[in-house]
């Protein structure tokens, strides 16, 4: 069961990243919306209903990651306690560390379950909809509130104090450590430091780092889409040329956020 489990390490990863990706392209656009409309402070205007929108998307990105890890591990019975997990996570700020483990201890829980608990008639039905999803949900809540919660959030916290600390030497050295970070795993534990980091910046008034950083994600983006549709087409096989446009576009979503962070 675990063999297999790390054996498809990757492919699990990438499924959650997959169903989360839609989720934060739809938070970008509303997001940028909002900006452009503005009155955001304003409740009842166009601005504020594409913020709320937006923040609701970020706010449930690593729910889906969560319940797209646990889904492709075990089924259907994982995306219960995956959403919930996932949004645990972010409330205590374990952010994208948090939600990857917990998606990972869902599905091999209830893989466990699913091998170990007695083939009952009068159980079956209540298996998968009941007894599955709360049993996870329950240790799954247990161990992201009290085990790697704390820890994994201190550890976010003590990276934004370095980096707070950092905003009053050299800004050059802040803005290409920031980059550096946003591109080197795109969307994994070392880029959401990064994004709690600009966050932390942003709630202080100060819009620097969050623009450094959104030029910083249209770049591997737009290097691999210039590579594969314009410079060097024939490296490429054609699905990858495919992939490519999809690249194309997160740079224009990254691009209008950026934008609208820099006119801030």
């Amino acid at each position: 069961m675990l063999k297999d489990v790390f054996k498809n390490l990757k492919q699990h990863c990438m499924s959650g990243i997959s169903y989360m990706i839609p989720v934060i392209v739809i938070g970008g656009f509303c997001t940028a919306l909002a900006r452009l409309a503005g009155n955001v402070d304003t409740a009842g205007t166009i601005g504020y209903a594409f913020l709320q929108a937006g923040n609701a998307a970020f706010a449930l990105m690593m729910s889906v990651l969560c319940a797209g890890i646990a889904y492709s591990i075990c089924g259907k019975p994982g995306i219960a306690p995956g959403v919930v997990a996932g949004y645990l996570s972010t409330q205590v700020k374990a952010s994208f560390l948090g939600a990857l483990i917990c998606g990972f201890l869902i599905g091999i829980m209830i893989l466990w379950m699913q091998e170990h608990f007695p083939d009952s008639k009068a159980l079956k039905s209540m298996y998968p909809i009941v007894i599955y999803p709360v049993i996870s949900g329950i240790i799954a809540t247990l161990l992201i509130m009290f085990v790697f919660g704390p820890p994994l959030a201190a550890l976010t916290q003590a990276a934004v104090d370095f980096f707070m600390n950092m905003n009053t030497g050299s800004k050059f050295l802040l803005g290409f450590i920031l980059g550096c970070m946003t591109g080197f795993d795109m969307g994994g534990p070392v880029n959401k430091i990064c994004f709690s980091v600009v966050s932390a910046f942003a709630a202080s008034g100060i819009w620097g780092p969050a623009a450094g950083k959104n030029a910083a994600a249209m770049a591997p983006p737009m290097g691999m889409a210039i590579s594969a549709l314009v410079l060097t087409p024939k490296k490429y096989t054609e699905q990858e040329r495919e992939d490519a446009k999809v690249c194309d576009r997160n740079v224009i979503v990254s691009g209008n956020r950026g934008c609208i962070t820099i006119c801030l």
